[in-house]
């Protein structure tokens, strides 16, 4: 008791009142505002992916390249003359080697 009495008589807290429903708001027109301030243009570079698989469906080569680039790689190339084009999709071309 005598430790209560030392710190003198506290006093009663006033009641804090938040405005949540206008917190919320404002946080959100804040976001609204910070997405327009990093508005950036990223320029995407246009890759082909080029897969070639053997008869028994393992990936043996993969080779990513600027789209409408030539294949410069001299194995990629034989490669790729020997194999049978299967499907695309996106930007990915799938081949298959044909025995």
């Amino acid at each position: 008791m005598a430790a209560l009495q030392s710190y003198g008589v506290t006093k009663v807290e006033e009641l804090i009142v938040y405005d949540i429903k206008g917190s919320l708001d404002r946080a959100y027109e804040e976001a609204l505002e910070s997405d327009k301030l990093f508005d950036i243009e990223v320029p995407s570079a246009q890759l082909q992916t080029i897969k070639i698989f053997d008869a028994d469906d393992n990936l043996v080569l993969s080779v990513v390249m600027e789209k409408d680039g030539v294949v410069e790689d001299e194995k990629a190339k034989k490669m790729l003359n020997r194999a049978e084009f299967l499907a695309s999709y996106s930007n990915t071309s799938i081949y298959k080697l044909i025995d």
